[in-house]
C-alpha cells in the first residue's frame, strides 16, 4: 500500500518547494524574453517603415511644379469668363414665359 493510506490523520505531507528567487527569476527572465520578442517585432516594423518612406520622395521635377502652378492659377479666371459668357447670353436671350402667344386679356 502507499504510504498516504498508513499515515494517520494529523500528519500533513512535506512537498519539496523552491525557492521564490528561482521563481521570481523565472518569471522574470519569461517576461524579458516576451518583451525581446516583442522589440525584435517593433524593430522589423520600423525598418520596414522606414524602407517605405525612403522609397517615398519628395522631389517634385520643377517643370511638373510650374504646369500644375499655371494651371491652379489659369482655373478661376476661367471659371469665371464661362459663368461671365452663360450669364451675358442669358441676360440676351428672351425668355418668354407664354410660350409663343401672348396672355389672353379679357
Amino acid at each position: 500500500m502507499s504510504d498516504d493510506f498508513e499515515r494517520p490523520a494529523g500528519e500533513k505531507t512535506i512537498l519539496p518547494t523552491a525557492p521564490s528567487a528561482l521563481i521570481e527569476q523565472a518569471a522574470t527572465s519569461a517576461v524579458l524574453e516576451d518583451l525581446r520578442h516583442d522589440s525584435e517585432k517593433a524593430a522589423e516594423a520600423t525598418a520596414e517603415l522606414m524602407r517605405d518612406v525612403r522609397a517615398f520622395s519628395w522631389d517634385v521635377d520643377p517643370q511638373d511644379l510650374a504646369k500644375a502652378l499655371s494651371i491652379a492659377a489659369t482655373l478661376p479666371w476661367i471659371i469665371w469668363s464661362t459663368g461671365m459668357s452663360l450669364a451675358y447670353s442669358m441676360w440676351l436671350t428672351p425668355i418668354d414665359m407664354f410660350g409663343s402667344r401672348a396672355p389672353e386679356t379679357r
